[in-house]
């Protein structure tokens, strides 16, 4: 996924009403979960704005803006959270267990 950064824009004004600076790290870090068009794994982001944030990093930036209201976290069931931006429309997640298999339901 390709990345651009800018020190203006939405994402940047966003982080700046939320109190925060606009550095790259964050900006790609609202980029990436928008783009996403649904909730995504704290290593998926990473991935994604690798260069920009490190792991540790991104765990940071996503307690910090969920604190701040700008992200929030998903609980789709597996043993680690994922995360959305809060302007993305809630949805639900079903999923189905088969033989000790949680997978997710069309």
């Amino acid at each position: 996924m390709q990345i651009s950064i800018k020190s203006e824009g939405p994402f940047a004004n966003a982080l700046r009403q939320a109190g925060f600076r606009a550095t790259y790290g964050r900006v790609a870090l609202l980029e990436v979960l928008t783009r996403a068009g649904d909730s995504i794994s704290v290593e998926a982001v990473a991935k994604a704005v690798k260069g920009k944030l490190d792991l540790v990093n991104t765990y940071r930036a996503l307690e910090a803006l969920t604190t701040a209201g700008l992200v929030r976290r998903v609980d789709v069931g597996h043993r680690h959270i994922h995360y959305a931006p809060v302007g993305l429309a809630r949805h639900q997640h079903a999923f189905v267990c088969v033989c000790g298999v949680r997978a997710p339901h069309p």
